[in-house]
């Protein structure tokens, strides 16, 4: 089966706009973070978008919708994996392995840190 997945870096307004819209249901209704928790990362990301150090990777398929989201900071020497998730768990289709395999390719020559 071909998925014809693609992974691309998000900019602008819309990388808090998908992370409202998709990360933040998926962290208080499956992972069950408190409302507080949320809002410090969402002020995590607004504060790295505003120094220009947040890189936001998505992957889609043909009819664009996103299967996967994951946040990154990067300070030109070391990039750290914030929190991301994807949203065809059910399908199992890999698209988290797309998006991790195309942010280490991304910054290839930086020393990348994850953090579960």
């Amino acid at each position: 089966m071909q998925l014809n997945f693609k992974c691309e870096q998000v900019n602008g307004a819309d990388i808090f706009s998908l992370s409202q819209n998709l990360l933040n249901p998926f962290l208080l209704n499956q992972v069950h973070l408190s409302l507080t928790t949320v809002s410090v990362l969402d002020s995590l990301i607004l504060n790295a978008m505003a120094h220009d150090i947040l890189y936001t990777f998505k992957v889609f398929d043909e009819q664009q919708n996103i299967k996967a989201l994951a946040h990154f900071i990067c300070n030109g020497k070391h990039a750290l994996y914030l929190k991301g998730t994807n949203f065809d768990k059910s399908d199992n289709s890999g698209s988290m392995h797309l998006l991790m395999q195309h942010a280490i390719q991304f910054f290839e020559n930086k020393t990348i840190t994850f953090y579960g």
